[in-house]
């Protein structure tokens, strides 16, 4: 994801989105919901907060693509989340189909095969680094301490 090709046809797309952000964010749920009606109960009746979030996490996610690694922290935050409010591994592919076919949507024939890829790959690194969290916490556990009988 990391070329400068990619970052810029990000870029460049979601400045053509921006303008639409709510619609962009209102059309993403319906779409998730559609694909998954379960998911809708991982979500408030009123979206409204949540789309804020939504897009709030793309601005992030935009305001570091030239250091993705350094988004981790955010990322596993959100992942731990996510998992907290039931979100599941198999479901980031169902958010990722939600998200592209919202944006193939939102930009019509301006949705290339180049914008698509581009998008795919970033979301790959991002659900990834959501995915890991759960276990990144996991393994962080700290450990039981044995006591030595005396």
């Amino acid at each position: 994801m990391n070329t400068a090709r990619n970052r810029a046809l990000v870029r460049t797309s979601w400045e053509s989105m921006r303008p639409m952000a709510a619609h962009v964010a209102d059309l993403f749920h319906d779409r998730l919901f559609e694909l998954d009606p379960s998911l809708e109960e991982l979500f408030p009746e009123d979206l409204q907060a949540q789309r804020l979030r939504f897009l709030k996490a793309l601005g992030a996610v935009m305001a570091g693509l030239d250091d993705l690694p350094g988004m981790l922290p955010l990322l596993h935050d959100v992942g731990r989340r996510l998992a907290h409010q039931g979100f599941r591994e198999g479901q980031y592919v169902i958010m990722g189909k939600a998200l592209l076919w919202t944006f193939e949507q939102t930009l019509a024939e301006q949705f290339t095969p180049a914008i698509k890829e581009a998008w795919a790959s970033l979301y790959a690194f991002v659900s990834s680094a959501m995915i890991a969290a759960p276990e990144l916490r996991e393994l962080h556990k700290p450990r039981e301490r044995t006591q030595l009988a005396m």
